[in-house]
């Protein structure tokens, strides 16, 4: 089988690379994340299970939490002489939700 006509592309305004992405299905939007909630800071009274206290006392002794996002989040921990040891999302989020800890800036 050969080509031997193409259709004609309407002259209905819209560009040769809108009609593509738009044919393809790709956007120029990127995925944004949604905005942090808003905790409210907790008091002396709050209580914490073994894990984000656990989490909470490492960070007091000088290690590091980052969090890293692509599809999904990770999170590390880095103790002072140490390699970074990935940990679970329970104990950040306990944290999170007390307004103990919250991210340095914006993550894409």
């Amino acid at each position: 089988m050969t080509v031997v006509g193409w259709k004609p592309i309407p002259e209905d305004g819209i560009s040769v690379y809108e009609r593509e992405r738009w044919l393809y299905s790709m956007t120029d939007a990127a995925y944004v994340r949604p905005p942090e909630p808003v905790y409210e800071a907790g008091g002396a009274e709050v209580r914490l299970s073994p894990v984000p206290r656990e989490l909470l006392s490492a960070m007091a002794g000088g290690a590091v939490l980052r969090e890293r996002s692509f599809r999904w989040t990770e999170w590390s921990l880095q103790r002072p002489g140490s390699a970074p040891a990935r940990i679970g999302e329970r104990g950040v989020n306990a944290l999170r939700k007390v307004a103990f800890i919250w991210p340095t800036n914006t993550l894409p």
